[in-house]
């Protein structure tokens, strides 16, 4: 396992992921800097008062180091979707293949050094600006956390989608338009409800219930995440457990093809 994360953070480097992670965060720094400049206080009848304004400050601050990281983790999808096909490629599957550990071992070695090592970037990019925030805003929150952690969750969902993809077709852009195909439809089977009124078909409505609930539901569970951060109640938690047995099921099936694929 150790020598597994070694190497992809080698190849992380190798590759020059990490400067666009660097880019990214910079970014985010500029944007946050930038706004450091804006006056906290505003003139109201010759007099300095505080900004009514200012409660806008937490939800904007937790909003953006959630778009950072949900960036971020978009990176890391595209990033890491053809690590698991050039492993198995004609003339390296073999090498990998050989080493006296089962398949299941392999694959599951593969998921968690890309988890560590690409969720771990995300991670430190995202403090990264959540340290700039504090520092040149005087923001700190305790609940923003469960941003870091949902980012987690979701990395994990998009690495049995993407890892899937790459075992069964064996090919990076294949990998990648999957991950792309399940956003789309995710974000389109969000409104399920309303679609049963546009097409008019109990049938159609039945359908679209069933895939809903059987698709991850990523951009929700970004949504609890949140919500969670800026401390509101939580009433529905179907979005998030449906979607983390989505990712578990996946996983087995992946697995099982695994074992069963001839290379």
């Amino acid at each position: 396992m150790r020598g597994m994360i070694h190497d992809t953070f080698i190849e992380m480097i190798d590759r020059k992921i990490i400067w666009m992670y660097l880019i990214v965060t910079l970014i985010a720094l500029a944007i946050i800097f930038s706004a450091s400049s804006l006056s906290a206080k505003i003139e109201i009848n010759g007099q300095m008062q505080d900004d009514p304004f200012g409660n806008i400050i937490e939800p904007a601050a937790i909003k953006g180091i959630g778009s950072h990281l949900s960036f971020m983790i978009f990176l890391a999808v595209f990033a890491s979707a053809g690590l698991m096909p050039n492993m198995l490629i004609r003339g390296r599957s073999e090498y990998y293949l050989s080493k006296p550990l089962s398949r299941t071992s392999l694959y599951l070695n593969k998921f968690i050094s890309i988890w560590i090592v690409y969720g771990g970037m995300t991670v430190v990019c995202g403090l990264i600006s959540y340290v700039a925030l504090y520092i040149f805003h005087d923001f700190f929150s305790t609940t923003v956390f469960y941003l870091f952690v949902f980012c987690l969750l979701e990395f994990i969902v998009w690495l049995s989608i993407t890892l899937f993809a790459g075992i069964v077709f064996g090919s990076t852009a294949l990998s990648m338009m999957t991950a792309f195909l399940v956003y789309i439809l995710q974000s389109i089977f969000k409104y399920h409800d309303t679609f049963g009124e546009i097409v008019n078909s109990k049938i159609m409505q039945n359908i679209a219930d069933g895939l809903y609930y059987i698709f991850p539901k990523i951009s929700e569970v970004s949504d609890i995440a949140e919500n969670l951060a800026l401390d509101k109640n939580i009433n529905d938690w179907m979005p998030l457990w449906s979607t983390l047995l989505f990712s578990v099921v996946l996983i087995g099936v992946t697995i099982f093809l695994f074992n069963k694929k001839d290379y």
